[in-house]
């Protein structure tokens, strides 16, 4: 790296082997766009145990779904964050779960390694974390947590598309994390020679923020909140993730192995609760805005949330679709992993042992007919 932080990345970069990779995952499908959105059902709204409604879906569905009974079961969940709006899912899954008749206990620490130690003694039983997480805890996913990642390239006010890197400098977190990984599978993706674009260590996702508005960056990724703060002083939407990378996922549900084979109606229930959570995300703005703030004890006044949810549900980040996590997506992120982090080794166990969809798969044809 030159003593001005810029990072001339090699003839032959491991970054752009993985964009290649990446590219193969995707196809020829450019992005994904998200489904027509229909009036709010009962099955969006957290129905009370034993009632029969209608799942959100084509007005030909005719098939009805009927919400477990978990009266007397307890779910201990962990999220690895304080209370933030982009945990909101999880808050609505709890409040359907409460509404099914489990009692729900959320726990938020820092990080996920903190959320999986506790897992593993015992002191939780849900997690939601990245594959290489997943991997390294011993943990198995059954569903999804955050099926697309919420970042947004944005460039400043001389580069108005991802055509127009070449010749101008991309800030990152660091050469080898998810921003430059990002990076190298949008120039893979737009076709552009990775080496026409200059690296600069640049911080977290709000660093970034400050230094492209400053003008010592021409372009990064940032998080939604940083694009509300980019989007009203003139700056570009270069790109959403979502659209573009739409396998690459931020987190899965997952569990130890033993939970799961002794509490599969909880696991179930679970993937049940995150479908209707997705589907009041895509059809209630009122009422997501609402859980939003219970969450986050009113930390975010509603206007931010109010345009937040317009901002993620343009990018799709909680589909309620059945695409929101299959064998093929957790085998794109389990390689993604042993990639970039070296998350397998020989001794790695097999998919079958660190993955499941037969809870999901239940769960969609319930409710997403």
């Amino acid at each position: 790296m030159a003593s001005s932080g810029h990072w001339t990345r090699p003839r032959v970069s491991v970054l752009a082997v993985v964009a290649a990779m990446i590219v193969a995952a995707c196809g020829s499908n450019a992005g994904t766009t998200a489904p027509t959105i229909g009036p709010t059902t009962a099955a969006s709204q957290a129905p009370a145990s034993g009632a029969s409604v209608a799942p959100s879906g084509s007005p030909s569905a005719v098939a009805t779904f009927t919400p477990p009974s978990l009266t007397g079961k307890t779910i201990r969940i962990v999220i690895g964050a304080d209370p933030q709006l982009t945990d909101t899912q999880f808050y609505i899954i709890a409040k359907t779960l409460r509404s099914w008749g489990a009692t729900v206990k959320i726990t938020n620490v820092t990080g996920a390694p903190e959320a999986d130690r506790l897992v593993l003694s015992g002191g939780a039983d849900i997690a939601n974390d990245p594959m290489n997480s997943v991997v390294n805890a011993g943990l198995m996913t059954f569903g999804p947590a955050q099926p697309r990642v919420e970042y947004f390239m944005a460039g400043g006010k001389n580069v108005t598309s991802v055509q127009g890197l070449p010749g101008h400098v991309f800030g990152v977190s660091n050469t080898k994390g998810l921003e430059a990984l990002m990076l190298a599978a949008e120039e893979a993706h737009y076709s552009i020679d990775p080496k026409s674009v200059t690296l600069q260590i640049s911080g977290g996702a709000s660093t970034r923020a400050t230094e492209l508005i400053a003008g010592k960056i021409d372009a990064t990724f940032v998080h939604f909140d940083g694009w509300l703060t980019l989007q009203g002083q003139g700056f570009n939407l270069l790109a959403t993730v979502a659209d573009d990378i739409p396998q690459l996922a931020d987190g899965f549900m997952d569990a130890s192995p033993t939970y799961l084979q002794g509490n599969a109606d909880v696991a179930l229930a679970i993937d049940e609760a995150w479908i209707v959570a997705a589907q009041e995300f895509q059809n209630d703005e009122t009422t997501w805005v609402a859980d939003e703030q219970a969450y986050t004890k009113g930390a975010d006044p509603t206007p931010f949330v109010q345009n937040a949810w317009t901002i993620l549900h343009a990018a799709n980040v909680w589909p309620a679709a059945a695409s929101a996590f299959s064998t093929d997506t957790i085998t794109y992120n389990l390689q993604l992993a042993a990639n970039t982090t070296g998350a397998l080794n020989a001794s790695a166990p097999p998919l079958s042992a660190m993955s499941t969809t037969q809870y999901w798969d239940q769960a969609v044809k319930a409710l997403l007919p």
